[in-house]
């Protein structure tokens, strides 16, 4: 997997993008760990265009 994304703000307070993760696939810790990191510095992460199952939904969210 392709462990290099890029976090693009959205608002001056909250809100990131996170682009170059595709959630379909296993996200290893480290990776995850960034992601959290993210989500604790800017309050909602989001990704656009992923085709995922519920289970990948729940299976990614749980991480959390």
């Amino acid at each position: 997997m392709n462990t290099s994304f890029d976090i693009k703000p959205c608002a001056e307070h909250l809100g990131a993008e996170i682009v170059g993760i595709d959630l379909s696939q296993d996200i290893d810790d480290a990776v995850f760990k960034d992601i959290d990191h993210a989500f604790a510095e800017y309050g909602v992460v989001f990704f656009r265009d992923q085709n995922i199952t519920p289970q990948h939904q729940i299976d990614f969210s749980r991480r959390f």
